[in-house]
């Protein structure tokens, strides 16, 4: 099992196949090599989505500069051309699912969203919850680190 954190760049983009709703992300994580050289490392992966619930959640959260964990099974080097005519690998993410999501929203949005879209879908909560939502909760009383008592 591979994991890969990484910043939205772009909007998901979004594609039907058959009953289930696809999500194309990519973006790149930026490393330095030896010789203290700005060089980057492309990943993308497709996420698919059954129910509505999860359809409407991974399209509220998968937008340009949401922080995302994806796992995948295995990973495969895909080369592309640009344009340019340059040749660019990237590492292609292969039956992957998103474990965790972060946007700028406030902290419960898009847990609200989710709520909201599984509540008018019928879908139960813990049937079809998305695997994003499975972060345990923060404590009452802790909106952030300054608030600790010591």
């Amino acid at each position: 099992m591979h994991t890969v954190p990484f910043r939205l760049k772009e909007d998901a983009q979004e594609f039907n196949t058959g009953e289930y709703t696809g999500f194309g992300i990519r973006t790149g994580v930026k490393y330095q090599d030896r010789n203290k050289q700005d060089q980057w490392t492309n990943y993308k992966a497709a996420i698919f989505a059954k129910s509505p619930a999860q359809v409407d959640f991974y399209r509220a959260n998968l937008i340009k500069g949401a922080l995302v964990v994806v796992t995948a099974e295995k990973q495969e080097v895909e080369l592309f051309t640009k344009q340019s005519g340059e040749t660019v690998a990237a590492i292609k993410l292969i039956n992957a699912n998103v474990v965790a999501v972060k946007t700028d929203r406030a902290p419960d949005a898009a847990q609200q969203a989710y709520a909201n879209a599984a509540a008018n879908s019928g879908v139960g909560m813990q049937s079809q919850r998305p695997a994003a939502q499975s972060a345990p909760q923060q404590p009452a009383g802790f909106d952030s680190f300054e608030d600790i008592p010591f």
